[in-house]
């Protein structure tokens, strides 16, 4: 393992659409998609973002979002009412079972819910050129910021994070800058991961 710099810099951009033509730039218009780094799913609220998924890519941030997408429109992700979750409230529509026939045989009504699903959220990117490790221990410290606050917690989808360091890790100092933005639960400058 390489020993990272004790401080390093975030600067959050966006937000994105999944789709053209929307109130906001289609994030496959941002020259930035193919480097490694942070990116938020979010939606506008309360003039702010509430964030529903924070994820890293060690790779191409663009590689990982269309992970996202094929799996929420090949049903292993939790759909919800798109009224409602643009609104800051989950209500499922359809669970993952695990088995794809469930899904295929609700295709055509969870079709017509996913797309509009799919709309309401707002991608925020932090292109950053760490390592995977690196990026994991930035996520969780902010999915931890995150389950601070109740709303923003009641509305994350994350489950996984990481509990400690490893012995021969050091903290590093995250600066983070958001382009002024404001992220709902969200709006630490520093972090320590």
């Amino acid at each position: 393992m390489n020993n990272p710099e004790s401080s390093l810099n975030i600067k959050w951009e966006g937000p994105f659409s999944l789709f053209e033509n929307q109130d906001c730039e289609s994030i496959f218009s941002s020259d930035k998609l193919k480097s490694p780094g942070l990116y938020l799913w979010t939606i506008p609220y309360n003039d702010s973002y509430l964030v529903n998924y924070v994820g890293i890519s060690a790779t191409s941030i663009l590689d990982r979002l269309e992970t996202h997408i094929v799996h929420y429109l090949s049903g292993r992700y939790t759909i919800y009412d798109p009224e409602k979750f643009q609104n800051g409230i989950k209500e499922r529509i359809y669970c993952p079972s695990g088995r794809v026939r469930d899904f295929l045989n609700n295709n055509l009504p969870l079709s017509q819910i996913i797309f509009p699903l799919l709309k309401t959220f707002k991608l925020l990117i932090a292109p950053v050129e760490q390592e995977k490790r690196i990026l994991e221990r930035i996520e969780s410290s902010i999915i931890k910021i995150l389950r601070k606050d109740n709303v923003a917690c009641g509305f994350l989808d994350n489950q996984r994070i990481i509990a400690s360091l490893w012995r021969e890790e050091k903290e590093i100092s995250v600066t983070v800058e958001y382009n002024a933005l404001k992220t709902f639960g969200f709006t630490e400058t520093k972090i320590t991961v």
